[in-house]
């Protein structure tokens, strides 16, 4: 008796030398499955029926059965010959592009209105000086923002970055709609104005309290036509604006 050996042990042969033959089976079920497609496909042949592989009938010369994307099943033509149906692959659709939301234009913002160049308007006089402070310690940050008490200075400079010293009689505070516009005047009335400003004004500064309708003219105070305390504040004043 022989001792069995094998290096499948699944495969162990019997040990009365009944060996289990594996290739043999296993050609065996081919054989058998072979002959079972080919006996379907010379019925399907034969009677005029073709089959698919995915196992539903087809009438002879019928292409418009649906089926499983992928699979190819076999079709009989009218003249009895055996072909195959084209492959159909799924398409994928794709997936809609995402369109934005439209941005939101905000609004400008409408220009204040101002009188056009040439008009002649009314406005209310003020004046001040940025030296003021050496006569008058009282209200000398009134007249500047950044009095220097010890060197009896004003260290500011205008709105628009200028020195106030080169713009005596030249400049005024304005509002801030018609300093940022960069305005210009002529005075008409009265005639002590006119001849401090024989030509005309530009508006290169602003203050807290210059607002509506006031001028604040930029003017040694010793070179007004009265005393301080007699200064016409407020009064009403005709110019021309050329810019």
């Amino acid at each position: 008796m022989r001792v069995p050996i094998s290096t499948r042990p699944f495969l162990l042969e019997d040990v009365n030398d009944n060996r289990f033959n594996f290739g043999s089976f296993v050609a065996f079920v081919c054989l058998a499955a072979y002959a079972v497609w080919a006996s379907q496909l010379m019925f399907s042949w034969l009677f005029g029926i073709g089959v698919g592989m995915v196992g539903v009938p087809t009438p002879i010369g019928d292409v418009s059965v649906p089926k499983t994307a992928g699979m190819t099943p076999l079709i009989i033509t009218p003249s009895g010959s055996l072909v195959l149906m084209p492959t159909l692959e799924s398409t994928q659709t794709p997936y809609p592009t995402q369109t934005p939301y439209p941005t939101q234009t905000p609004v400008p913002a409408l220009p204040t209105p101002t009188a056009a160049a040439g008009s002649i308007q009314g406005k209310l006089f003020s004046f001040y000086d940025p030296m003021i402070g050496r006569d008058k310690p009282a209200i000398a940050e009134v007249n500047c923002a950044e009095w220097n008490y010890q060197t009896q200075y004003c260290d500011s400079a205008l709105r628009n970055g200028e020195p106030w010293e080169n713009n005596y009689q030249i400049a005024a505070a304005c509002p801030f709609e018609l300093y940022y516009q960069n305005a210009a005047f002529e005075v008409l009335e009265p005639s002590w104005l006119v001849e401090l400003f024989p030509n005309g004004f530009e508006c290169k500064d602003t203050g807290e309290l210059v607002t509506g309708e006031f001028i604040d003219f930029l003017i040694p105070w010793k070179n007004m036509p009265m005393p301080y305390d007699q200064t016409p504040w407020r009064m009403t004043i005709v110019v021309r604006r050329v810019r």
